[in-house]
């Protein structure tokens, strides 16, 4: 690793033991996709940023456990089921949520406290009306509804933020397919990511990376 620079450094592979089980299925309008899983990892590579230098080093921890869920869902709110093709018209919901639970499990530093890096929950979504002509308009949203740990002695976290935004545009398997989208509607002052430090001593720091504010995107894309 090209971060291991001083002599607190990772020695040893990682291993892990998991268990996983899912479901994957359509029926009538609501499509679904979700897992569950629970892994006891050995010696977890962890990378941590030193506050005052930057420089980031690579380390082992003894023992983690992860586990949690990931679920993704399609509902067409208007009944229409998915195996008719080219209805006239869709409002379709889609969203994604991940739960994770990412702890150290007695550790001699840490005991078992969260793995600092990632919010627990985080979900995603949109609402859009769909029509035979390949139009689609509707708002979309991103939640992080738990604060985020930025050090593993969890003493300093990122804030929860809400984003609300809109789209709208057009898909079509030939031809010129086009979009534009305004993200962060109100503007939420909010940290996209952060880095990850042994101890923020409860105390704020220079981690954090900002998420965009106010801010429209639009695109084309040629198929043939």
């Amino acid at each position: 690793f090209s971060e291991t620079v001083t002599a607190n450094i990772a020695r040893d592979a990682q291993t892990a033991n998991t268990i996983e089980a899912g479901t994957r299925g359509t029926r009538s309008f609501a499509k679904w996709d979700t897992t569950l899983y629970y892994s006891q990892v050995k010696d977890e590579l962890l990378t941590l940023t030193d506050p005052v230098t930057l420089v980031s080093t690579t380390k082992n921890a003894e023992d983690t456990i992860h586990y949690g869920i990931e679920f993704g869902a399609e509902l067409d709110l208007l009944g229409t089921a998915w195996t008719e093709e080219n209805p006239d018209h869709r409002l379709v919901f889609r969203t994604a949520y991940t739960y994770g639970s990412f702890k150290f499990d007695g550790d001699p530093t840490y005991g078992d406290n969260r793995i600092a890096g990632l919010p627990p929950h985080l979900v995603r979504g949109e609402l859009l009306w769909e029509n035979a002509r390949g139009y689609y308009v509707g708002p979309t949203f991103e939640w992080a509804p738990v604060k985020s740990f930025i050090d593993h002695r969890n003493t300093f976290a990122a804030d929860p933020y809400a984003l609300l935004g809109f789209k709208f545009g057009r898909r079509v398997s030939e031809g010129i397919s086009w979009f534009v989208e305004a993200k962060n509607l109100t503007d939420e002052v909010h940290a996209a990511t952060h880095g990850v430090i042994d101890d923020a001593g409860g105390v704020d720091q220079r981690q954090f990376l900002p998420g965009d504010g106010r801010s429209v995107f639009a695109g084309l894309e040629w198929t043939f």
